[in-house]
C-alpha cells in the first residue's frame, strides 16, 4: 500500500513540475546509519531510544539495542 500511495502522489506531483529522482544512502533500507532520513526494522525499544537521543541531541543517531 505504501508504495502504491507514493506513485499517486509522485503522479500527482509530475503533473506540475518534473520529479527529480536522488539517491541517498540516509534512506537506509537495511538497518540504521546515523543522520539517516529512514530507520527500517527498529524494535519497539530501538524506536524509543532512536526518539530520545532526537530530543536530546537534537539530531539523528542510531541506538544498537534490541
Amino acid at each position: 500500500m505504501e508504495d502504491v500511495s507514493m506513485g499517486m502522489w509522485v503522479e500527482q506531483f509530475n503533473s506540475s513540475r518534473a520529479v527529480e529522482y536522488v539517491h541517498s544512502l540516509k534512506f537506509c533500507q537495511f538497518g540504521c546509519i546515523d543522520d539517516y532520513y529512514t530507520a527500517h526494522y527498529q524494535s519497539p525499544r530501538q524506536m524509543i531510544c532512536l526518539w530520545r537521543k532526537l530530543l536530546n541531541q537534537g539530531k539523528p543517531q542510531c541506538c544498537n539495542v534490541r
